[in-house]
């Protein structure tokens, strides 16, 4: 009887973590990832149509990005008017979600290990009036935060990031 009770209760205690595994471990297609970043960027964009409190603008932004990313976000880019809060146009704004293409030129990478997702494309040297960009690389790394995933970081490179390559060798996912 006892045999019998622990064999029940290592069976569920299996199946339990293998339950817990299997939601770790999966990850979103490239299509919701895609589409995640898509209304990032126009949550990003939307701050710049109304005035809102404090409150507004990071409710809003906490669903697509971290603490720490958020905080960047609104100190570099939303501005106090008599209003509310709202956040100024620019060119030149950093920490908003690239112009991806969202085509086969924007590539997805999972870090299993890690738990990270970084999208990123390459774009071609650009000359105009307003700047001058040469070649680079412009990564999204997200984040599992408390289940969902989440904008970390972006960054840009003149060559891709190492830790990509080295991901893409091993386990390239798309």
């Amino acid at each position: 009887m006892v045999n019998y009770f622990t064999q029940l209760l290592l069976s569920i205690a299996l199946l339990y973590c293998s339950v817990e595994d299997a939601q770790l471990y999966t990850l979103p297609s490239k299509e919701n990832i895609i589409n995640h970043l898509e209304d990032a960027f126009n949550t990003q964009v939307s701050l710049s149509e109304d005035y809102r409190t404090q409150e507004e603008i990071t409710e809003l932004l906490s669903l697509y990005f971290n603490d720490e990313f958020m905080n960047q976000f609104i100190s570099e880019n939303v501005v106090q008017e008599e209003d509310g809060y709202i956040t100024l146009g620019t060119d030149f704004a950093r920490y908003y979600i690239p112009f991806f293409s969202y085509t086969d030129q924007t590539v997805v990478t999972y870090d299993i290990q890690l738990q990270q997702i970084y999208v990123y494309e390459y774009f071609l040297e650009e000359n105009n009036i307003l700047f001058t960009s040469p070649d680079h690389y412009e990564i999204v790394t997200l984040s599992k935060v408390e289940g969902e995933w989440k904008v970390a970081e972006i960054e840009s490179s003149e060559s891709k990031p190492r830790r990509i390559s080295e991901i893409e060798r091993t386990n390239k996912v798309e």
